[in-house]
């Protein structure tokens, strides 16, 4: 089932089969008209809106990755899909986006997940770790407080494992880029993301 075909610039196109989604019919029912699409025959609003929602909430996004910051990546969404500039998420878009964001819900991405968090304690680590400072108590008393030999052990062996993580991505892209599987078991074909240039 085709949620969506892309227009000539890289937009979703709402098909009917959209509709089968209850938040997404709700979506698509209420867009009653906008700029160049007066009695919102052609959904462009909605089709705006389920945009954002792609490109908000896709595994892997262009967007969450080269705009971690929530505030400039909507900013540049509403830019480049032309959503209003004073335009923000309301709680039906935001029920799409969940709807969106756990059909895409794999073991793989949340094992995935995990091991980005344990890479992110390791970077707050070594990013505040001091190799001088000295035990301040005790029998050790002004001795080395960390073992260089296993910090430089940990250091050579991040290069591994951030290169493994990688290949778990292709692994979890390679599970959601063809289907997204819906409530009831319905295998929901997504379209491929298209950024503007």
């Amino acid at each position: 089932m085709d949620l969506f075909t892309e227009d000539e610039q890289g937009l979703p196109k709402i098909n009917l089969e959209l509709k089968t989604i209850i938040c997404f019919r709700k979506l698509i029912e209420r867009d009653k008209g906008s700029k160049g699409d007066s009695d919102g025959r052609e959904k462009k609003f909605a089709t705006l809106e389920a945009a954002y929602i792609f490109w908000e909430g896709k595994y892997g996004s262009s967007y969450t990755q080269e705009f971690p910051d929530y505030n400039i990546r909507l900013a540049k969404i509403r830019k480049e899909t032309g959503l209003p500039e004073t335009w923000n998420p309301d709680d039906l878009v935001k029920e799409c986006l969940d709807w969106f964001i756990a059909s895409q819900r794999t073991k793989s991405m949340k094992l995935v997940e995990n091991v980005e968090k344990v890479i992110d304690s390791m970077t707050d680590y070594f990013t505040t770790l001091d190799l001088t400072e000295t035990i301040k108590t005790g029998s050790h008393s002004g001795e080395l407080k960390h073992d260089i030999n296993k910090v430089q052990k940990a250091i050579k062996e991040l290069p591994e494992t951030i290169d493994a993580v990688k290949k778990m991505k292709d692994i979890v892209k390679e599970e959601i880029s063809e289907k997204v599987t819906g409530k009831g078991g319905r295998d929901i074909n997504m379209f491929e993301e298209k950024r503007k240039k």
